[in-house]
């Protein structure tokens, strides 16, 4: 009860071990519309970003924590050419990167839930992670011993077209010439 023997006796809470109190989320947006008679355009730009609950998720080799950034955009631009010529071009696409611990948060929330506070310690004297033959999922190490997993995705969609008005020809007749690109990686 004292705390004096904290390798003999544990009293963990573990919450407090591997978790802290908040994580932050941001989100910028950023759109432009505008044009005149013969040209209009619309951009989008968005920005987000996330950062988790994890705590002491940074050791001097690599980070655990979990966190992404994500950044979308869109273009849009109509020209008219001629009076019966329009060309369109739309880009959008996204980059994005993300970072977890090794283990899934689902284990290390599970090893949170389950983990009596007298168990073990976080560490043994001699620096080893605390664990029982009964209990060896210590939450502290799943959050931040079992390395990393990076993502990283990036995204382009592209599609241009141009439109020809045939009125003269045959009323109610056009002529429309397209191509697309779509290119992702992860």
């Amino acid at each position: 009860a004292s705390g004096n023997s904290p390798y003999l006796f544990p009293d963990v809470n573990w919450q407090n071990e591997v978790l802290r109190d908040y994580g932050t989320n941001s989100n910028f947006n950023a759109t432009f519309l505008g044009g005149g008679e013969r040209v209009k355009y619309f951009t989008a730009l968005n920005y987000q970003s996330e950062t988790g609950l994890f705590n002491h998720s940074d050791n001097n080799i690599f980070s655990t924590q979990q966190k992404y950034n994500r950044l979308n955009f869109r273009t849009n631009l109509d020209v008219d050419l001629t009076r019966n010529t329009r060309f369109v071009i739309n880009v959008a696409g996204n980059i994005y990167n993300a970072n977890r611990p090794g283990t899934s948060a689902d284990n290390i929330f599970n090893a949170l839930s389950t983990i009596p506070s007298a168990a073990f310690p976080v560490k043994t004297l001699n620096n080893i992670w605390g664990g029982t033959n009964l209990y060896n999922n210590n939450p502290m190490a799943l959050a931040t011993a079992t390395g990393y997993a990076t993502t990283h995705s990036r995204t382009l969609l592209f599609d241009a077209s141009i439109k020809q008005n045939l009125d003269k020809i045959v009323k109610g007749l056009s002529g429309e010439m397209a191509a697309s690109y779509d290119n992702s990686a992860t």
